[in-house]
């Protein structure tokens, strides 16, 4: 193998959510993504999640002046446009990562099915749920896919809220919609969320939403054990790490569902693996 060398890294002037948790979850495959910049398996779960939420956001920027049918045509319209694009860069539906055991092409046909009944679901939701709560008007705007900048510990954490509802009693919360079939089991996401209502409107919310799109249903919880001072050590021990290319692999379960698995440096193919085993340039 030719021999490498270490760059020094530039710094990356923002954070997010997803590069803690990702970080968090496996620092190989953080390195390959992230830093390595190794290609990506496509998989059309992605695509549904895009699709998904680019539909909700269109219906609530709207002010829901559409059917649960016309929501779901969009919501396919936007998938069948995604899927093709990710065709071009991997034709193959065999590389492609699916759920379970299934052909690629049969999963990209199932997912553009559920894509559609996701969309009209959530608008089936938001509708019976009218009286209860509306989406959060700042100004003449829904707060949809919001976007903040918040100060954790010195490091600047860029993120987008999905949506902020605002309850007829009189409380907001944060809500991210997920797509996927594994139940939330961490509040963290939404947390951060939190403080970020708080440090932009003055508020702190003490409970927070995930929409499952699978169930068709909120799954709520407390985000009261996520301080600022925690968060604050979080973030800042995440970047240290991070800029000094701490990248610790931690195979499991989820390198079955990994886009970049193929060049890990643990389960990966040896060729593919030690073509990108020294790279640590961060972007």
């Amino acid at each position: 193998m030719a021999e490498t060398t270490l760059e020094v890294p530039r710094y990356r002037q923002r954070r997010s959510v997803s590069q803690l948790t990702g970080f968090v979850r496996c620092g190989e495959a953080y390195r390959l993504e992230k830093a390595a910049r190794a290609p990506a398996r496509p998989a059309a779960w992605f695509m549904m999640g895009t699709a998904v939420h680019g539909a909700i956001e269109h219906y609530e920027l709207n002010h829901r002046a559409a059917s649960a049918d016309e929501i779901g045509q969009l919501a396919v319209l936007e998938y069948d446009q995604l899927i093709d694009d990710a065709m071009e860069r991997e034709p193959n539906p065999a590389r492609w990562l699916t759920g379970g055991n299934k052909k690629g092409e049969n999963d990209i046909r199932d997912r553009r099915i559920r894509t559609g009944e996701y969309a009209e679901a959530y608008v089936r939701f938001a509708e019976a749920h009218s009286e209860e709560w509306r989406i959060l008007q700042l100004g003449d705007q829904p707060a949809v896919e919001l976007e903040f900048t918040v100060d954790f510990g010195g490091v600047q954490v860029l993120g987008y809220i999905d949506q902020v509802r605002h309850y007829r009693d009189g409380r907001i919360e944060p809500v991210d919609i997920k797509t996927g079939s594994r139940k939330q089991d961490s509040s963290f996401q939404l947390a951060i969320y939190a403080h970020a209502i708080n440090a932009n409107l003055g508020v702190l919310p003490i409970v927070g939403s995930f929409w499952e799109a699978k169930h068709e249903a909120d799954s709520t919880m407390p985000l009261g054990g996520w301080s600022k001072e925690l968060l604050d050590d979080m973030f800042s021990r995440f970047d240290q790490a991070e800029r000094q290319a701490l990248y610790v692999p931690n195979p499991g379960d989820a390198c079955r569902t990994c886009p970049v698995a193929d060049y890990c440096r643990v389960n990966g193919v040896p060729d593919l693996a030690s073509e990108y085993a020294g790279t640590f340039e961060r972007v």
